[in-house]
């Protein structure tokens, strides 16, 4: 049941990565941030039982890695910002969104605190690419 709902969160990101391919940082943070909560609350129960078995499990490392790079893989494409530090950026937002959303699962948090997270969230994913990297189109691109 775990590696299932494990799974299924991971392909609901990835699906939105691969959707959001080419958009603006902004509308890509939106999309992915809201595909990992919405597939991490669809089974809250999963999702606490996951976080208590998470530890050093060799799949959940792997299919973290597999996210990890499908964001990577988006952010390259987004059409308003080049950045050459991707693969931290990923690594940053991957680890604090999981971390974040699993905090609010555990707690079961009422939907006023997850909506303020989940804006944190698509701030955050959109404020890292912008920061380490330039805006498409100026004359540094």
């Amino acid at each position: 049941m775990l590696k299932r709902h494990l799974l299924q969160v991971v392909e609901t990101v990835g699906r939105a990565c691969t959707e959001m391919k080419g958009q603006p940082v902004s509308v890509m943070a939106k999309a992915t941030v809201g595909a990992f909560m919405e597939a991490k609350f669809r089974d809250p129960e999963a999702s606490r039982a996951l976080a208590a078995e998470v530890e050093d499990n060799e799949l959940v490392i792997r299919l973290t890695q597999c996210a990890q790079l499908a964001l990577c893989e988006m952010l390259a494409t987004a059409s308003d910002v080049h950045s050459e530090q991707l693969a931290a950026v990923s690594y940053l937002v991957s680890t604090a969104t999981i971390g974040a959303i699993q905090g609010l699962v555990t707690a079961q948090e009422l939907p006023p605190k997850v909506e303020a997270t989940r804006a944190n969230l698509e701030l955050m994913l959109s404020a890292c690419p912008e920061a380490t990297g330039t805006r498409r189109g100026l004359a540094s691109d």
